[in-house]
């Protein structure tokens, strides 16, 4: 039996929902057309748990498409725009790869020059996440040993895992517990509730067939194929749209703009999420570029994030989401191009 778990019956979330409102900001998914975006619940607004991804991730939150850093005068100097909060923000139903992504924001954002906007946000900010059961054919998480369906008790406050007519509650952290604490809304855990999350994970599991071939080796694996033809011919289908980093759950790039008023005498300056496969992103004074053709944007993303991050930051910079191949316009996939190099399917 689980320490710190309960039982949420589904016809009792919307009286839980309704006194989580009462102390906090809650954003989650809903249903938005074809897709799904998370968003801030108003009062009888309903959440969908049961979504596979989000078009945007709930990094959103912590990392804003746009956000003032601070403004200034020419009188008065400068003044740093942190966010205010008069509630903390509840982010409910985090996919287990999101909030992996999370935890890879947190060594980005931190280190020796934490970036005080990031974790300004990041303390007000609790992590209620969903453990995944509804993967599709984009799907990688497996591919890494410290992701998957659910969670191994961290990068949540709280985790939920559906299981029919209820969800199984397991609290992570201490602000988790308190979401938790209401007399007479939750049942208690049993064995045969542990039982049946356990059949639900391992049932998930076999869904997520897309992988990245022999992880270990990954680094050494890029490097040496480097200069492999697949890159030559997925470049050919890449328009640089973008669409794969700005839905990627850790991408973290920006770059800023300043804005002065007409006046000439005060302004802002507005951090913007920005992406690599862009054009001139790598372009520096005189025009130089870095990256100037399609097929060394399209590698930089692979290779960042799977070969170079690991020496960068300590960890891999995927979670395998699938986000990069469910939204590209011209059906570009990692897995496949990996496998592709290796003679390998790509489904275990």
């Amino acid at each position: 039996m689980e320490k710190d778990a309960v039982i949420l019956l589904k016809s009792k979330v919307r009286h839980w929902l309704d006194l989580l409102l009462e102390k906090y900001v809650v954003c989650a998914p809903v249903k938005n057309k074809a897709d799904y975006k998370f968003t801030e619940l108003e009062p009888g607004m309903e959440p969908c748990l049961s979504y596979t991804r989000t078009l945007i991730p709930p990094k959103k939150y912590l990392h804003p498409q746009q956000e003032t850093l601070f403004s200034y005068k020419r009188t008065d100097g400068m003044e740093a725009q942190l966010p205010e909060f008069e509630k903390k923000t509840v982010v409910l139903g985090v996919h287990p790869c999101d909030a992996r992504a999370i935890q890879i924001y947190d060594v980005v954002f931190g280190g020796d020059l934490p970036d005080i906007y990031y974790w300004h946000r990041r303390k007000n900010t609790i992590i209620v996440a969903i453990s995944c059961t509804e993967p599709d054919e984009n799907c990688f998480c497996m591919s890494f040993s410290d992701c998957g369906p659910t969670l191994d008790k961290k990068g949540y406050d709280l985790l939920l895992t559906d299981l029919g007519d209820r969800y199984v509650m397991e609290a992570g952290s201490l602000e988790g517990s308190m979401l938790i604490q209401h007399p007479g809304l939750f049942d208690r855990v049993t064995d045969a509730d542990i039982q049946a999350k356990g059949r639900a994970l391992e049932i998930a599991k076999l869904r997520v067939r897309s992988k990245i071939p022999d992880i270990k080796g990954l680094p050494a694996f890029l490097e040496r194929h480097y200069e492999h033809d697949v890159w030559a011919k997925e470049a050919k289908k890449c328009v640089s749209c973008g669409a794969c980093t700005m839905t990627c759950p850790t991408c973290f790039c920006y770059h800023m703009e300043d804005f002065n008023r007409f006046n000439l005498s005060e302004g802002e300056r507005v951090r913007i999420w920005d992406s690599c496969q862009l054009f001139d992103f790598a372009e520096v004074a005189m025009g130089e570029n870095f990256r100037r053709d399609r097929e060394a944007r399209l590698k930089w993303r692979i290779y960042h994030k799977l070969a170079y991050w690991p020496e960068q930051f300590g960890t891999l910079g995927c979670t395998g989401c699938g986000r990069c191949a469910h939204y590209c316009m011209a059906d570009i996939d990692m897995t496949r191009s990996m496998a592709e190099i290796r003679g390998e399917s790509i489904y275990a």
